[in-house]
């Protein structure tokens, strides 16, 4: 038996199938976080391709956002999205580089322009998420 929260009288033991079926919800938001974040990688490794279609690119990009707006609003997701940020700024940094090896002028280095302009737009759609989520959860303690 168990007091009640007025601190009157008792109350009989919960029931034991009220707690599984938190349980079972819990373990239910844990695999979803699980599956987005697994699809986020998933699609942000199939937009490192550089010799994606624009058709592909447009797809995967959405399918992208929309696994981003699943991940909700807590500083857990905002972690996840920043070190995301931070990979695709080195993403854009060594692509940058890569660039600007070729000669001026080359197809390469026109390809190599392409697949930045890809990355850096990749890049802005991670900070923007990013910065959305900053803007749900306030100020964070330090």
């Amino acid at each position: 038996m168990f007091r009640n929260a007025g601190g009157t009288g008792y109350r009989r033991n919960p029931s034991p199938s009220g707690n599984i079926e938190q349980f079972r919800v819990a373990g239910e938001h844990a695999m979803h976080r699980y599956v987005a974040r697994a699809n986020v990688d998933h699609y942000l490794g199939i937009l490192k391709d550089a010799a994606l279609t624009v058709q592909q690119r447009s797809t995967t990009t959405s399918l992208l956002v929309a696994e981003l707006d699943k991940l909700g609003n807590d500083a857990e997701h905002l972690e996840f999205a920043e070190s995301k940020v931070a990979t695709s700024r080195q993403q854009v940094v060594q692509a940058a580089s890569i660039r600007d090896s070729f000669v001026p002028g080359t197809s390469q280095r026109q390809d190599a322009e392409r697949h930045l302009i890809h990355l850096e737009n990749v890049h802005t759609l991670l900070d923007d998420f990013c910065q959305r989520l900053r803007n749900k959860i306030g100020p964070r303690s330090v």
